[in-house]
């Protein structure tokens, strides 16, 4: 006989250690609801079984949904399918959530944030809502349209490229049928996007000025890191995450 889950608690939600990289952990609360916490946020989570099909619906994120809240929240959800009332699968919005988890591991935090907030400010107000099979490529185009009037063409580009990876996701777990991101030719539809080079010195009278002002800085770590990647011609990332075991001493 199958044991029964232990109900969640929120002594145990606070114990839960948050992962540095890689897959969220997870706690089960019984009847398919289940408490991950990721590298950058904690969601609540339902597993529905429709149509011998397994499906996942986010409910919220944690704190804003407290565990009271989540249950409710999962009742009226695992109702709502036995009724068959919502049996055409995920909002974009949850789709694309369930892919920031997904991809947001192996990412950085200000990498995470970043492609979370482009997608809160600038995609789930115009299609959040709407279930995958209903989006068609016209409303992507749309809602770039309205970020290629802002002038950036980046942004565009890499929206476009987060709309197309979480069509791709959800295809692969069959919650879409197709990728309408996939239908956009963006080089037909859009400018190129060409990054600005940032002025270089190119004479040596420019670069020993450059370096008498790296001298004067006043703030000493800034400095000692400038000065090392003047004398490395390092990354500033990899001047930022450098430790002492990674400079031979000897050479």
């Amino acid at each position: 006989m199958a044991r029964a889950a232990k109900p969640i608690t929120e002594v145990a939600i606070r114990r839960l250690k948050r992962p540095k990289s890689g897959r969220p952990v997870r706690l089960y609360d019984g009847d398919g609801l289940f408490f991950f916490r990721g590298v950058h946020k904690d969601v609540w989570k339902l597993r529905i079984r429709e149509g011998g099909r397994e499906r996942w619906q986010t409910l919220g994120e944690y704190p804003a949904m407290s565990l009271k809240e989540a249950r409710r929240a999962a009742e009226n959800a695992r109702t709502a399918a036995a009724r068959g009332e919502d049996r055409r699968g995920l909002t974009f919005e949850e789709a694309a959530m369930r892919w920031l988890e997904h991809a947001g591991g192996e990412w950085t935090i200000k990498t995470y944030q970043k492609a979370a907030g482009w997608l809160r400010r600038d995609v789930f107000p115009y299609i959040g809502d709407k279930k995958l099979d209903d989006i068609q490529a016209p409303d992507v185009l749309a809602l770039l349209r309205r970020v290629e009037a802002a002038g950036d063409l980046f942004k565009v580009r890499r929206l476009h490229g987060y709309v197309r990876r979480v069509f791709s996701h959800a295809i692969s777990h069959g919650d879409a049928k197709r990728n309408p991101a996939a239908d956009l030719n963006m080089r037909d539809l859009f400018q190129s996007y060409r990054p600005k080079h940032q002025p270089a010195f190119t004479t040596r009278k420019e670069a020993g000025m450059l370096m008498r002002l790296i001298r004067e800085y006043p703030q000493p770590v800034v400095r000692g890191a400038l000065l090392m990647l003047a004398w490395t011609l390092s990354r500033p990332g990899e001047v930022r995450m450098m430790r002492w075991e990674d400079i031979d001493r000897e050479r």
